[in-house]
């Protein structure tokens, strides 16, 4: 009989880094084990098919929110508990072996409600955290690391910094890098006569494309056949923003476009944002072989030979991208392997704890 496993992830199956994170354990392990997942959303989404497709029940707890401000505080903080009492109906109905969180601070709602009834019970970190906030987040999140480091037998992450900011610097973690699909992304040696600049991610101010645009546009002025593609979900009133800013050589593709395919006519892949826990798509493009240039916020795991960090400043960028050497190179990503990944997920489902 197959082991149950519970998922637990924040928002909906978008084609963004952390469900893509989920349905990579899916879509390998399906066949092992059974999978459930609990969403705060329940919006139908990219990979919603697929994730029913290998048996999985979606449990949807949509999030409450308010237009005021204090009141959305007040419900975040609360949520985890809100959420506590939800899993633990959950999990009375159901017997799960496995709980695997990928749910930010309301991790520590889920292990809480499971510590009794779930052996295994694994918080799993993909973001990076500002330590900077008010009272009221500064405890809230202090009560949150407290719950999970004393109800979770494993906590995890795709990055030491991600780990640290999450749980804390005295918690005892473990990094496993978040996996690209090796089988897609294929180093592709071809010769370029202009720059052909990426970059991928919803949009939003944190992923920050109005700094491409400016990087761009810097660019643009010395380079005049240069050009621009942006992936991702513009459908918001930032990516509206966005399209008023578009010239002809700029192309924006919807979420799901083929992206190893626009990344073949691509040699620089930028990756500007403000905030991030990880970034798998750095190692995808290096995978192909392009030059990335990445913001100084970004978690140094993602470098395997072809990222440069650099501060959010547009005409740095601009200068470093139209001296350097662009030529495509194949970079060693071999660490990042889905079979590397899923390996060290497997190690973590077939442990006992008592």
């Amino acid at each position: 009989m197959k082991k149950k496993v519970l998922l637990a992830c924040n928002g909906n199956l978008d084609k963004t880094g952390v469900p893509s994170v989920i349905m990579t354990i899916v879509r390998n392990l399906h066949e092992e084990y059974d999978f459930d997942l609990i969403l705060s959303s329940n919006k139908p989404s990219y990979y919603t098919e697929e994730f029913k497709s290998y048996g999985g029940r979606l449990i949807e707890l949509p999030k409450h929110t308010s237009r005021i401000h204090l009141v959305n505080r007040i419900l975040e903080v609360l949520r985890p508990v809100s959420l506590a009492l939800k899993t633990k109906k959950i999990i009375q109905k159901e017997h799960y072996d496995i709980l695997h969180c990928h749910n930010d601070f309301d991790m520590a709602g889920c292990v809480y409600s499971a510590r009794k009834m779930i052996p295994i019970r694994i918080c799993h970190t993909h973001k990076t955290w500002n330590p900077k906030g008010n009272i009221l987040t500064k405890a809230y999140r202090y009560i949150c690391r407290s719950v999970m480091k004393t109800y979770a037998t494993d906590l995890i992450g795709c990055s030491g910094l991600a780990c640290q900011t999450t749980y804390g610097n005295d918690a005892t973690f473990k990094v496993i890098n978040n996996p690209y699909d090796d089988t897609r992304f294929i180093y592709q040696e071809k010769t370029f006569d202009h720059i052909e600049l990426l970059q991928i991610g919803y949009f939003c101010e944190n992923k920050n494309q109005l700094f491409s645009l400016d990087v761009f546009n810097q660019i643009l002025s010395q380079e005049p056949d240069a050009k621009l593609h942006f992936i991702g979900n513009s459908e918001n009133t930032y990516g509206n923003y966005i399209k008023t800013k578009v010239s002809s050589n700029i192309q924006i593709h919807p979420e799901n476009t083929d992206v190893p395919e626009i990344m073949k006519q691509c040699n620089v892949l930028l990756f500007p944002s403000k905030v991030e826990g990880f970034g798998i798509v750095l190692i995808e493009a290096q995978a192909i072989g392009l030059r990335c240039y990445a913001s100084d916020h970004i978690p140094k795991e993602t470098n395997v030979g072809g990222v440069t960090y650099l501060p959010l400043q547009a005409s740095q960028w601009a200068d470093r991208i139209l001296h350097d050497n662009l030529a495509r190179y194949p970079y060693d990503c071999n660490p990042f392997h889905t079979t590397y990944f899923i390996s060290h997920i497997q190690e973590l489902y077939i442990q006992v704890h008592h």
